[in-house]
């Protein structure tokens, strides 16, 4: 958990993202996790809460199996991904606007938010259930778009959307968002694209930012077979990047853009 005094400085705008942030680790430590797809195959997992629209990191959860530590109200939560949520989103209040990965994305994560009053949007997993069986046979063209409406008993928009690039369609729940189409300016070329689809990646982009600049001038990258070593200066220096954020957010105006700091 972070300390309270970084949540009392900072309250995050209407969108947040919640995303997993992993320490590099190769050493002994019962919990290690591996990860063949991440940057660091062998790491210590964390859950992190971050305001999407300036990385800043809210709430933070290391996970040390089971003796993680979650919230007092999640002990009778069976689900796992609403036990994470229920203790990540304990300093901010209901109408915010959360995005995450299907590794979260369930029924009962959707249930959970809508009774907590929180709007949520997320890629979806299309081995979990009550998700509208027209997602796992669809073959769609490049560039198009379908859109399923409900999911179980939850009044939900889903979005399946094939791009170029990609051998699966792009799926995405959502209890907020439109069935949108909006136009994206790339490379040479200007594409249509869901809103949806648009929306997440920007703020699951703008999310990552915190890990991006944690890498720039790292210490808890260097060697170490301690576990608590690497944890303790990981959070260290995200200590110093929130406190960069809350000095530019509060110095920084269009008549003194001089006094931004940078990380260096």
């Amino acid at each position: 958990m972070m300390c309270s005094n970084f949540q009392k400085a900072f309250y995050p705008f209407e969108e947040v993202a919640i995303n997993e942030m992993v320490i590099g680790f190769k050493g002994r430590f019962g919990p290690l996790q591996y990860n063949p797809s991440k940057p660091e195959k062998h790491h210590i997992k964390n859950y992190g809460l971050c305001d999407s629209s300036t990385s800043y990191v809210i709430n933070l959860i290391t996970y040390y199996g089971s003796d993680t530590s979650y919230s007092d109200s999640s002990k009778s939560i069976t689900s796992h991904a609403v036990k994470i949520f229920d203790t990540l989103l304990q300093p901010i209040q209901s109408g915010h606007h959360i995005f995450a990965d299907r590794y979260y994305t369930s029924t009962d994560l959707l249930e959970y938010l809508t009774q907590k009053r929180f709007y949520y949007t997320g890629t979806v997993n299309l081995a979990r259930k009550n998700f509208p069986a027209e997602l796992k046979k669809q073959k769609l063209r490049h560039r198009e778009t379908k859109f399923y409406k409900s999911v179980g008993s939850i009044d939900a928009l889903c979005v399946a959307w094939q791009d170029k690039k990609s051998k699966k369609p792009c799926n995405i729940v959502s209890t907020k968002s439109t069935n949108g189409i909006i136009n994206v300016q790339q490379k040479r070329s200007v594409v249509e694209k869901p809103e949806m689809v648009n929306d997440y990646n920007m703020m699951m982009n703008d999310c990552d930012r915190a890990d991006q600049m944690l890498s720039y001038y790292s210490v808890h990258s260097r060697k170490s077979m301690k576990w608590w070593k690497k944890v303790f200066f990981w959070i260290f220096e995200f200590a110093q990047i929130k406190a960069l954020i809350i000095y530019n957010a509060t110095q920084v105006t269009c008549d003194q853009p001089s006094k931004k700091l940078y990380l260096k």
